[in-house]
């Protein structure tokens, strides 16, 4: 989940590789394509963004985007990655070429919302197009919905995903047919 540096593939490069096939597909508007990625899913969209800033609008739910800003453990055991600090030059680097506006949605019980909080200052920072939507009582995956785990411990979590989805649906409107060419 961090560019290459030599011969090797990663998933950036993968990323790039999707969204370069799903410009040339006939039913898509190549100046249209969104992006949505969730925790280490944000931190790939960020980096695609970063990399391919014609990309029309990004959606970053529940995101970690600790490579991304370059953030070190804060001790070699990973006890809390929220703990850990951006690297200032690092995130600089990678948010200097961004041009694509970008949703944050986390949730106040969220253990990486100072992730997500250090990546929104850091983007406003530099002026770059950015949103941050903050659900109260939101976990770490709300985001996904209901995946089959039972947390009785988030009494009310699990129906903030129709919230998510609205916003979703506000910040992205998708094409109803096909683009004509």
């Amino acid at each position: 989940n961090v560019p290459s540096t030599g011969a090797g593939a990663t998933a950036v490069d993968d990323g790039l590789a999707v969204v370069e096939h799903v410009k040339r597909l006939p039913y898509v508007d190549p100046t249209r394509i969104s992006l949505y990625g969730v925790s280490l899913g944000g931190n790939l969209v960020l980096f695609l963004i970063s990399r391919a800033p014609e990309i029309h609008a990004a959606i970053l739910g529940a995101p970690a985007p600790i490579w991304f800003l370059g953030m070190q453990r804060p001790s070699p055991g990973f006890p809390d990655i929220a703990a850990a600090k951006a690297d200032t030059a690092v995130a600089a680097a990678n948010i200097a070429p961004i041009r694509t506006p970008v949703l944050i949605l986390v949730g106040t019980a969220d253990g990486l919302l100072p992730l997500a909080t250090t990546l929104h200052d850091f983007l406003v920072q530099e002026s770059k197009p950015v949103e941050m939507h903050v659900y109260e009582h939101g976990y770490h995956d709300f985001v996904l919905g209901p995946q089959g785990q039972h947390r009785p411990d988030l009494k009310r979590g699990e129906i903030l995903l129709p919230g998510a989805l609205d916003a979703l649906d506000r910040a992205v409107s998708f094409a109803k047919k096909p683009v004509a060419r």
